[in-house]
């Protein structure tokens, strides 16, 4: 009877090994599905729908939001000048903060790391929203329930629903090395 309990014990064993493996690569595709639907294309394409439709959007038509795609020709109404000051960045920042997500410039990186890290270019201030990427409080995500993850979801809602031209792009991978 010993022989029949030793291998009940080493059988569930390895069903639990197995059982947290298993687990381990469903949490991995999970991550890796998360981050196609909410790739940096994708949120662009939302900053853009957002300052162009949204219902107190920021309507900016400044250089650096032509610059970015994120101003419409179309919804200018026949009014093509551009603003000299960005309208967006400033009205995104407050967004994120909303949102619980944090932002800094490249330069000024704080210890515990940022959501967004903004990059400072010759052809565009840092508050124009022109250069940024995912900070390493979400590129480091393990599990789609990380807080700033959670909180980028919401984001993306926020910004609004997106329409069918709005799909995430399948190739869209640049937002995070799997």
């Amino acid at each position: 009877m010993a022989a029949v309990d030793r291998l009940a014990l080493v059988s569930k064993i390895l069903l639990d090994q197995r059982f947290l493996e298993l687990k381990r690569e469903n949490e991995r595709l999970t991550l890796m599905l998360f981050w196609v639907d909410h790739g940096m294309r994708t949120l662009r394409k939302l900053m853009s729908h957002a300052n162009n439709t949204r219902a107190g959007g920021p309507r900016c038509r400044c250089r650096h939001c032509a610059r970015a795609e994120r101003y419409w020709p179309m919804y200018s109404h026949g009014n093509n000048d551009g603003y000299e000051e960005c309208r967006f960045g400033p009205w995104f920042e407050q967004t994120l903060q909303e949102h619980g997500l944090s932002f800094a410039a490249s330069g000024t990186m704080p210890p515990g790391g940022v959501h967004f890290l903004l990059v400072p270019t010759e052809q565009a201030p840092v508050t124009s929203w022109c250069t940024w990427e995912y900070g390493a409080k979400l590129r480091d995500a393990q599990t789609t329930q990380d807080p700033g993850l959670l909180s980028l979801t919401a984001l993306f809602q926020s910004l609004g629903e997106e329409p069918d031209w709005l799909l995430a792009d399948p190739n869209d991978s640049d937002s995070h090395s799997w």
